[in-house]
């Protein structure tokens, strides 16, 4: 930014990994400095050409001159500190005329250590103050969120549990670089454990947003790091999506409406005087801690399914919010697909049924005017999973360009849809094509589709030889049946 004419910057080095520093035309009086535990080299390299300016120096000092202006490098080792310390550091008199970047290396046979890099400079001429910083973007926590949840994915494939994922991705990473240590992870670092995903380099958004998201899960503002408990929430928010499904049933069961879940769980009425959303606490207290799971699934935690459910990332629970969960197993639409029929039905609840269209959806039938005595929906099959002769229509994710790779069949469709941030549905078609929709996508018919969510739920029904279903208690048979995605 043109207003900042100083900062510090931390990055790992080596013989072979560098930091470097891009410096832009224009900045007057460049001072650019170095410092590590170990001996480093600085070398500076014309941005535009590709020419080296000045040629790796690790000891004394060199004179510059370059395209009119003088410059000076110098590398030493300080003796003013109790353990040593390494500094090399570039300066120049004048305007920079053209881009130049200034390398730092660690020199042979240190290993990997943490530099930290200032710099300072008097004016920067002729700056135009960008809408964003550069390298930022606004956040969206939205993506951020469903970036994290496919990556989830996969960590929970890849490890048995948070703890194993936290030494094997951070504490490892932190280990490499000399001085750190286990411990919460920077930022400067995070873009080292993030690629540890097979997907790292292939999805968007990235590292940065997703640190952003994480840092943001212990409840207070982002502080620069995440730490394990933040790490622990990541980690288990692909699993969550389990657990809200479940209550999402259960939900469906005890109440009518969502007006009248939100109302009896929240304790907000006319009486609330202004209160419209829930804290954290209140949604441990009202409405988690006294959620039941099936037999042999696991529960999570009010932490991850806090984090899950308030998708604007204000750390409020909203009604809005909440009727998001209530709707996303759409239980009143037995057979139907996910989406589309959940919002009609959601719609219904507002007074907003304004065509019969809507009104079939929502009673589980198509509007289809065939003579057909057998309607549309009843040839959808009534698993959780993929639905034939439908497709979904919006907002596509991924990469959706004509040269996107075909699929061979629908699981592959599916499997692509899990790989691929913010994907909540696909539609494979016969021809190979494959589409990925944003969780706002809606569904209609289509011959020759088929579509569903990333993940399929499998319903498992126990029996016990010589006990009739008939003879168990309503805990019992409930007991016999759980779920899993």
């Amino acid at each position: 930014p043109c207003d900042t004419s100083s900062a510090a910057a931390y990055s790992p080095v080596n013989q072979s990994e560098a930091a470097l520093v891009h410096v832009p035309a224009g900045v007057n009086s460049l001072q650019l400095q170095a410092s590590a535990s170990v001996p480093l080299s600085i070398a500076l390299k014309d941005h535009s050409t590709g020419e080296k300016v000045a040629a790796a120096l690790s000891t004394g000092t060199q004179s510059v001159s370059w395209k009119g202006i003088a410059g000076n490098l110098s590398a030493s080792q300080s003796s003013t500190t109790s353990s040593p310390q390494w500094k090399v550091e570039v300066q120049f008199t004048g305007q920079m005329p053209s881009e130049l970047d200034v390398i730092v290396h660690g020199v042979s046979g240190t290993g990997r250590h943490l530099a930290e890099l200032r710099y300072a400079y008097t004016s920067y001429t002729s700056c135009k103050q960008p809408d964003q910083p550069w390298g930022c973007a606004d956040f969206a926590r939205f993506a951020a969120r469903e970036l994290v949840f496919n990556w989830s994915s996969w960590a929970q494939t890849a490890f048995t549990n948070s703890s194993q994922a936290w030494y094997g991705l951070c504490a490892k990473t932190m280990q490499k670089v000399s001085p750190l240590q286990p411990g919460p992870v920077p930022f400067y670092m995070f873009g080292e454990v993030w690629a540890a995903w097979p997907l790292a380099n292939l999805v968007h958004p990235g590292w940065r947003e997703a640190f952003r998201f994480i840092d943001s899960l212990g409840g207070t503002p982002p502080d620069g790091y995440v730490d394990e408990s933040e790490f622990e929430t990541a980690y288990g928010l692909a699993s969550t999506f389990i657990s809200i499904y479940s209550w999402c049933e259960s939900l469906h069961k005890d109440y009518k409406t969502s007006e009248d879940a939100w109302s009896a769980l929240s304790g907000i009425n006319q009486f609330s005087f202004g209160q419209t959303t829930v804290d954290y606490q209140a949604w441990k207290e009202r409405f988690w801690d006294g959620v039941k799971t099936d037999s042999g699934m696991q529960k999570a935690s009010a932490d991850q399914t806090f984090v899950y459910t308030d998708a604007d990332g204000d750390q409020e629970i909203s009604e809005k919010e909440f009727k998001a969960v209530f709707f996303s197993c759409s239980s009143q639409q037995a057979g139907q697909p996910p989406g589309g029929a959940g919002q009609a039905a959601a719609n219904a609840e507002e007074g907003d049924v304004s065509s019969t269209s809507d009104a079939d959806a929502i009673s589980g039938r198509t509007a289809s005017a065939t003579s057909s005595s057998t309607t549309d929906a009843e040839k959808i099959p009534t698993a959780k999973c993929l639905y034939a002769r439908i497709e979904y229509a919006g907002k596509q994710v991924g990469d959706q360009t004509s040269q996107s790779p075909l699929t061979s069949n629908a699981s592959a469709c599916q499997a692509q849809c899990r790989k691929t941030a913010g994907c909540t549905y696909f539609t494979w078609q016969p021809d190979g094509s494959c589409k990925n929709f944003a969780a706002d996508a809606q569904w209609k018919t289509a011959s020759g589709a088929i579509s569903g969510s990333s993940r399929c739920i499998l319903s498992v029904h126990y029996t016990v030889a010589g006990v009739a279903p008939s003879a168990l208690v309503p805990s019992q048979a409930a007991a016999m049946e759980s779920e899993i995605a």
